[in-house]
């Protein structure tokens, strides 16, 4: 492979810059690692093919990458811009990207996109290769692209990506009947399940898996025993109507409550210790704040800061004031009662931090009930979507699980708060990810020689509690 390109076209919003987030640019060192990314998830282990071919810190990467602009549509992201667009309100796709818009310190919203509509080449340079260099950089490649995205927020649809136009493959070296990896669709709907499966299988062949057993991994992996994928059974016509039924997924899923009244019971009782918290199989870190835990904290903290101030007021007043819904109106209502303005805002900074639980990663350090310190406090959701292009007028909503240790061996889920001291609970399991019901536990992504065992499904369910219908998903 002296020299090989395609064509991309962006799909929905890539959030891709560098140190200045107001300005988005094709980055070839962000594709390298992600397609570095999706050949160890496929690989399942660390290797030293892949040093090889993607270079160590002794060694440069075998193959050079660059990214040459076609068409280039940018923007900024503005949540006007979505809300009530096409005859829907777009909530689902504004919760998807809710730290897009994000503010400078300016006051200027920073976050440019590279537009759905924008096109791009993408060549690749292997000039001392070999036969299984190249597929397994093609490979992971076809990864990037069909399963994942690119920039911010790609987890959560953002940076969708697909082809356009390639160059063939070298498939020299082939035996006869190996299956050959297609990069393009050109078909219906109804066939894109078949054209994933299919290729899918190729992809993780050509990189060739070195996953055993039927344990969780300690990384992110693409393994038959860990991995599920579920398509939308029908699609959508725009991508913003893609998105926004994903972001409606996760909000319903919020809206059930899960881990509500356990973290709640933690904030109120100092003696309560929750059994796990299920939402940290969805990624940390979480933060939950309860405006019912703050309204009663509040009522004691304004009799103190009086007290403090040399001033009186009497609880009932104190317990009128907290129970005040809208913050502008109790701050002005504390202001009237002759705090000054900066003893105001302290004082609800800290009825806040007393009402808000953190969860992260931890363990104990030193032995016995030593101090507990927190490790990991991010850990990506092992969930992501993907809008997928069939034409102008069909885009297809993928969903895709790797299930892996959610944190290192000897570290539990840490529950914090300035409330009180620090918890350490079990890790959660996948139950609310995906349900325990024997239709749906069909392993998808599968190696070639399981391919005869891979059977059609209908999914109940994507997340717990019938978040999506029996009419709506299938795995594949």
């Amino acid at each position: 492979m002296k020299d090989w390109s395609c064509k991309l076209e962006v799909v929905t919003p890539m959030f891709l810059a560098g140190a200045d987030q107001s300005c988005s640019e094709l980055r070839p060192p962000s594709f390298k690692a992600l397609m570095r990314w999706w050949y160890r998830a496929a690989k399942a282990d660390l290797t030293p093919e892949e040093g090889l071919l993607f270079g160590t810190t002794d060694q440069a990467s075998r193959f050079r990458l660059r990214l040459t602009p076609d068409r280039i549509i940018r923007s900024t992201f503005e949540r006007a811009n979505f809300q009530s667009k096409q005859d829907q309100d777009n909530q689902g796709l504004l919760y998807l990207g809710f730290s897009l818009d994000a503010k400078s310190q300016g006051g200027q919203r920073k976050r440019s996109s590279i537009d759905p509509g924008s096109t791009f080449c993408l060549e690749l340079s292997l000039p001392h290769s070999q036969s299984a260099a190249e597929r397994s950089l093609l490979a992971s490649l076809w990864l990037l692209i069909w399963l994942g995205g690119v920039g911010s927020r790609s987890r959560r649809g953002f940076g969708s990506l697909c082809f356009t136009d390639a160059d063939p493959l070298n498939e020299a070296g082939l035996p006869p009947k190996e299956k050959r990896l297609q990069l393009r669709f050109q078909g219906n709907f109804q066939h894109l399940p078949d054209f994933l499966q299919e290729n899918l299988r190729v992809a993780i062949d050509w990189i060739g898996s070195a996953q055993t057993g039927n344990t969780l991994p300690a990384f992110t992996t693409l393994g038959r025993h860990n991995s599920r994928l579920f398509l939308w059974k029908k699609p959508f016509p725009t991508w913003e109507g893609a998105l926004d039924n994903a972001g409606k997924m996760l909000m319903d899923y919020r809206r059930r409550k899960h881990d509500y009244e356990q973290i709640k019971k933690f904030l109120l009782d100092p003696s309560y210790s929750p059994t796990a918290v299920e939402r940290a199989a969805f990624g940390l870190p979480i933060l939950f704040y309860f405006t019912s835990v703050e309204r009663q904290k509040l009522p004691s903290l304004i009799e103190k800061k009086f007290t403090r101030q040399g001033k009186s007021i009497s609880r009932d007043e104190a317990e009128r004031i907290a129970s005040i819904r809208n913050s502008q109106q109790r701050k002005q209502k504390l202001l009237g009662k002759g705090l000054k303005r900066e003893d105001v805002e302290s004082l609800l900074r800290q009825a806040r931090s007393l009402s808000t639980a953190t969860i992260t990663g931890g363990r104990i350090e030193g032995g016995g009930s030593g101090n507990i310190k927190s490790y990991h406090e991010r850990r990506a959701s092992p969930l992501l979507i993907k809008v997928i292009k069939v034409n102008d007028r069909e885009y297809g909503l993928l969903f895709l699980l790797m299930k892996s240790q959610i944190l290192e061996q000897g570290e539990q889920i840490l529950i914090e708060s300035k409330s009180r001291p620090p918890v350490l609970v079990n890790q959660p399991s996948f139950r609310t990810v995906i349900p325990a019901q024997p239709e749906t536990q069909t392993l998808n992504v599968t190696p070639r020689e399981a391919a005869d065992s891979l059977t059609w499904r209908t999914n109940p369910e994507i997340f717990r509690d019938g978040s999506v219908s029996t009419n709506n998903a299938a795995i594949i």
